[in-house]
Parts: structure tokens; C-alpha cells; sequence
């Protein structure tokens, strides 16, 4: 017979996930809308951001999910300073923002 760690129970409208200890680790709050999850880990990770921070990135995703990138940016090159670790610092963001298809590449 399975064994399961993680026990759901209905209250007042809202779905609860409980460990095995029957501590709350998950509520879905059917009043309010809301889905309320104590800890979370993405690929083995502690998330530790704030809402705030994350919200943050509301529509940081929207030019790759829309298809719509930026013009190619080229690479850092004159100027009466060279600083040859800045510059590789640059490609390698301006290869990373190709690579995700937010800058057009050549």
C-alpha cells in the first residue's frame, strides 16, 4: 500500500497541504484567491526572495515570450582606454543576452 508524506485537507473553502507532522506547508485560500507556500526550492534551491523582489520581475520575460527582441548590440570596441577585463565582461553579457534571445545576434 502507498505511503504518502503530504496530507491535504479542506477548511473553510481552503485546500491545505500538511507534512506528516500536520503542519501547513501549502494553502490554497479559495476566499481570497491566494496560494500561500511556506518554503520552495527550484532544482534542489532554496528560494529565498521576498514577494516584493520577485515581483520585481513581472514582465522581465515579455519581449522573449513575445517574440520581439532588441537590435544587435555590438561589442564594446575604441576609446582612448582599453580595459580588455570590462570588455570581456560585456561580451559575455551581450552572449548571454543573445543566447536567451532578448538581443538580436549577426
Amino acid at each position: 500500500m502507498p505511503v504518502t508524506l503530504v496530507k491535504t485537507k479542506w477548511s473553510s473553502g481552503n485546500l491545505y497541504f500538511l507534512d506528516k507532522s500536520g503542519n501547513a506547508i501549502a494553502i490554497f485560500d479559495g476566499t481570497n484567491n491566494l496560494l500561500d507556500i511556506k518554503s520552495m526550492k527550484l532544482n534542489g534551491t532554496a528560494v529565498t526572495s521576498t514577494a516584493a523582489e520577485l515581483n520585481l520581475l513581472d514582465g522581465a520575460g515579455a519581449a522573449v515570450a513575445s517574440g520581439t527582441k532588441v537590435a544587435h548590440i555590438a561589442d564594446p570596441s575604441g576609446g582612448a582606454t582599453v580595459d580588455a577585463e570590462a570588455r570581456t565582461a560585456v561580451n559575455a553579457i551581450l552572449d548571454a543576452l543573445e543566447a536567451f534571445g532578448i538581443a538580436a545576434s549577426v
